[in-house]
């Protein structure tokens, strides 16, 4: 009896056989056939692809592109992603699945006409990474590498070790799992051709799903670059093929299981991630009844999903999720418990994006032309909410659109106890649709989320008070402006145009329903006018040592700045409506003006003059410098008295004696009262 294998075969291609640590050709090879080892053969293994180094024979490569050409027609189907058998047997299924290594000795396979050989995987890589921690650390980046895809899809992997030792039984290749003795998956490593070449082929699910990896490839394999993700991504991309995915070709995104692997990411990108979840489900399963429901906890203020766990380095695929659900058969199901009544909201959004994946062709090329898929359109999502027995509907939103969030709000959930959450598809869809979601607890009694917030405003601007709130029954609203209600003002949103400073106040907003009343936190609204000079200063001749005074009125609301000028120079301190100039002199002879603004614009006063006019009287010496007036006048005026100098006539008196005592009462009056 022949038993028929698949079979997947990864080979790096580079040019002049140099190797390269971001790209590695990884494709579809034959088994060897042993009855005639000299002449390549394609068995009836299932689909595969194979891919050549520089140089190979073009003779070769036509008649192996043809064979595998012909036997890919028998087996390649249509899908998003592309997969060939599965551990479960039925999609979405999850799977526990152990794994090995076989110890060195144990014939394992090679490549199209070659024999069998015994495995040395441990000798080899206890030798490539004997500067690295050895053997410990090779081991662990296998179990790294079955541990990411166990936290991306509904499969477990469990490590089978025999007697004390690192390996398994050592039964013969090709013995399947056995409990206690030999894992499902079990990985050897032979030479096969080399460096750089062909670095590993993986059976499909038929045929055991196993492992061979090239010892001639060791040099890549212990780069220590990102904890040794050049092995862990070989790994997982031919474990990927043990999970029963074949390649996916894209002209636009990068996916682990492209024929070129790319380490400049580590392990399954959102296509992989998809195509594990379609096989064996998302890491929740079973959860497709309330009786399996996952649970999520005490739901506090709100309880979300579980981000995608980041990888052994760098970050996770953001349009990954680990959260998914085929449409067409598959429901999920959550759990969750209130310590008190409440109201809650739920939100699932798609996840996903649009990206290339063809198919990888069966000669091993890919298509020169975009093949697209938008991942986040793919389910239309539903969400129902039910009582603590599973079965009494709560409510249901089945009106969202595909690939936009479903929302359903303001579930009274009126007991404390545990609740269900069903997330669906409500179209028929039989390929996943990623996922995440939110539950929000509300109070029944009016709460707002988003206060009004207040702000300074210039006259004519558009005013706009917002809030949002929360309660069940949904609150009415009604705005106030200083405490008083404002008719008609009972949306979320209050506003108003051309605002004037009659508008400036206090504004706040009640919300009322069977529960109780919230007001919202006040929102001080000051509108502030373009300031306006209401009365504009005048010219002003005074007398040398007399006293100037400039003045404006600006009836604009405060705050208003001023400055007067000089001859178009700030005059320092000078920021009142009014400007004083005491002792007037010829320096203050000129043109003044005074700036007025706001934050909403500034005025420019008239320019106005100050002129020095007739002589002050009490400046009898006529000086010019500060104090004008001082002792020497009056030297002054009793010199003049005594000269008989009409000057001293202060009084003007016309009877004799003019000059008298009454003019030194009048002269003392005047020098008192100073010049104006």
């Amino acid at each position: 009896m022949v038993k028929f294998k698949s079979v997947a075969v990864c080979a790096l291609v580079a040019a002049a056989g140099q190797a390269s640590a971001q790209q590695m050709k990884m494709a579809e090879r034959p088994r060897p056939a042993l009855a005639m080892p000299t002449e390549p053969r394609v068995l009836e293994d299932g689909p595969i692809t194979i891919c050549f180094a520089v140089g190979t024979t073009p003779g070769y490569v036509f008649l192996m592109n043809k064979l595998t050409e012909m036997h890919n027609r028998r087996f390649l189907g249509e899908n998003d992603f592309f997969t060939f058998g599965s551990w479960s047997g039925t999609s979405a299924t999850p799977r526990a699945l152990t794994w090995s290594f076989v110890p060195d000795g144990v014939l394992a396979p090679g490549l199209s006409g070659q024999g069998s050989a015994a495995s040395n995987l441990f000798a080899t890589m206890d030798s490539g990474f004997a500067s690295q921690g050895g053997r410990a650390t090779w081991t662990n980046r296998f179990a790294q590498s079955f541990a990411r895809w166990q936290a991306l899809s509904g499969l477990s992997y469990t490590r089978v070790t025999v007697g004390g030792n690192d390996w398994d039984d050592g039964a013969a290749w090709g013995s399947g799992g056995s409990p206690g003795l030999r894992g499902d998956i079990r990985i050897a490593m032979r030479l096969l051709d080399g460096a750089n070449n062909v670095l590993a082929f993986n059976q499909f699910p038929s045929g055991g799903g196993d492992m061979v990896l090239d010892s001639g490839d060791i040099g890549n394999f212990a780069s220590a670059s990102n904890s040794n993700r050049f092995l862990r991504d070989v790994v997982m991309h031919e474990h990927g093929h043990g999970m029963g995915l074949q390649h996916v070709c894209s002209l636009n995104s990068a996916q682990l299981m492209e024929p070129f692997i790319d380490t400049s990411f580590d392990g399954p990108r959102q296509d992989d991630t998809r195509g594990a979840q379609f096989l064996y489900g998302d890491d929740f399963e079973p959860n497709n009844t309330f009786g399996t429901a996952t649970p999520l906890g005490v739901l506090g203020a709100s309880i979300n999903s579980v981000p995608v766990p980041n990888p052994t380095t760098g970050t996770p695929d953001t349009n990954s999720s680990i959260y998914s659900i085929e449409g067409f058969n598959q429901e999920d199901w959550y759990s969750f418990s209130v310590t008190a009544a409440t109201v809650a909201s739920f939100t699932i959004t798609p996840v996903g994006s649009t990206y290339d994946n063809s198919q990888q062709a069966g000669n091993g090329s890919c298509p020169t032309t975009a093949s697209n898929i938008n991942t986040l359109a793919i389910g239309d999502l539903a969400v129902g909410v039910y009582a603590s027995n599973g079965t009494t509907l709560l409510g249901q939103s089945t009106s969202g659109t595909v690939g936009n969030p479903e929302t359903l709000s303001n579930v009274s959930l009126t007991t404390p106890g545990t609740y269900f959450m069903r997330v669906f598809c409500s179209n028929s869809s039989s390929l996943p649709q990623a996922y995440r979601f939110t539950i929000s607890a509300n109070s029944p009694c009016p709460a707002f989320v988003t206060h009004p917030v207040g702000n300074d405003y210039c006259d004519g601007a558009l005013v706009a008070l917002t809030v949002s709130v929360s309660g069940a029954p949904t609150p009415t609203l009604q705005w106030r402006k200083n405490g008083i209600n404002i008719p008609g003002a009972t949306g979320t949103t209050y506003a108003f145009n051309n605002a004037t400073s009659a508008n400036s106040g206090t504004y706040d907003c009640v919300a009322t329903n069977s529960c109780g009343s919230a007001t919202s936190n006040p929102a001080i609204v000051q509108v502030t006018e373009q300031p306006f000079i209401d009365t504009q200063p005048t010219n002003q001749v005074v007398a040398l040592g007399g006293t100037a005074t400039f003045t404006l009125v600006c009836n604009t609301p405060p705050p208003i700045n001023f400055q007067w000028l000089q001859d178009g120079f700030p005059i320092p301190g000078a920021n009142s409506s009014t400007l004083v100039i005491p002792n007037v002199g010829p320096e203050h002879e000129g043109s003044y003006r005074c700036l007025i603004n706001n934050l909403c614009g500034n005025a420019n006063s008239t320019v106005v003059t100050l002129t020095i006019g007739e002589t002050c009287y009490p400046n009898c010496d006529g000086s010019t410098v500060a104090p004008i007036l001082n002792v020497n006048d009056f030297t002054c005026f009793l010199n003049k008295f005594a000269a008989n100098d009409t000057y001293a006539n202060c009084d003007g008196s016309t009877t004799a004696p003019v000059l008298n005592v009454n003019d030194f009462t009048c002269f003392l009056n005047k020098f008192a009262a100073g010049c104006s």
